[in-house]
């Protein structure tokens, strides 16, 4: 009788040790799964195109940098940017500016709005971005406001812009002058207009044609942190809009990680305490 409540207990209080284990083994392998998916879901939504735009200080972007770029790891496409000082004009206000030529047939050029009348007339085509105005200034040297700004932009396909240009040595006053073809998306400063153009402007002024600026496109942002600190390492100077976002994520990835690891570790000792309880 004794030995048959003995069975029974020691039958009890194995069941109920099995149920204990059972509930903190399920657990722990749910907090993995969830843990896993903020992983996996952290590392999806960084894949995609990141832009990475750079300038060399000190040298000039020869054929033979330009081949080292392309061996930076995820690179999908390089693209050279001129660049040349010139001074725009809107209606009565001015502005010193940083001119950048690109090939508009190749350059990733993301547009929030496009005048399709610009492109189908003989003017000169410029792209700019909702910023590129800030900088504008009036006879009296008072910087345009907000509203004027916005004023300015409502109208921007009817828009003509002056751009005044010359080197250090070139005492002729030369102007050309622009239609807007499109609206960069967000809210950049640049004013871009054709490679071609830019390079025969700089010649004309007498300007050294020299390619310094560029920017590549880098498949991943952990593969673009990479690119960004091998041109850094480089002595580029590198700019680009994602630094946050990449920052985000690692702190994301580091505390997922840390809570998969911890999770993973308890349920090792969970299965240990179990299998060595019945021995």
């Amino acid at each position: 009788m004794n030995l048959r409540m003995q069975n029974r207990r020691k039958n009890y209080l194995y069941q109920k040790r099995t149920f204990l284990f059972r509930i903190v083994i399920c657990i722990a392998v749910i907090v993995i799964a969830v843990q896993g998916v903020k992983i996996l879901h952290g590392y999806v939504t960084t894949k995609g195109i990141y832009d990475i735009y750079f300038d060399v200080p000190q040298q000039e972007l020869t054929q033979q940098v330009i081949e080292e770029l392309k061996k930076i790891k995820g690179l999908t496409g390089f693209y050279p940017i001129y660049t040349m000082e010139a001074e725009i004009a809107v209606q009565s206000y001015t502005a010193m500016i940083l001119l950048k030529g690109i090939d508009f047939e190749n350059f990733p050029v993301k547009l929030a709005e496009l005048n399709q009348d610009a492109l189908n007339g003989k003017e000169q085509l410029l792209v700019i971005g909702t910023e590129a105005l800030s900088g504008l200034i009036d006879a009296n040297e008072l910087v345009i406001t907000a509203y004027q700004k916005e004023k300015l932009l409502k109208d921007w396909e009817e828009m003509s812009i002056a751009v005044a240009y010359g080197g250090e040595n070139d005492t002729k006053e030369r102007v050309i002058g622009g239609r807007i073809a499109g609206i960069l998306d967000g809210e950049s400063q640049d004013i871009f207009i054709s490679e071609n153009k830019l390079r025969l402007m700089m010649e004309e002024s007498g300007a050294e044609v020299m390619l310094k600026n560029g920017m590549i496109q880098v498949d991943g942002l952990e593969q673009a942190a990479n690119a960004e600190q091998v041109l850094q390492d480089a002595g580029f100077t590198v700019e680009m809009e994602w630094e946050e976002a990449f920052k985000e994520y690692k702190s994301h990835m580091q505390r997922n990680g840390a809570d998969l690891v911890t999770a993973c570790c308890f349920l090792g000792l969970a299965i240990l305490a179990w299998q060595t309880s019945f021995r």
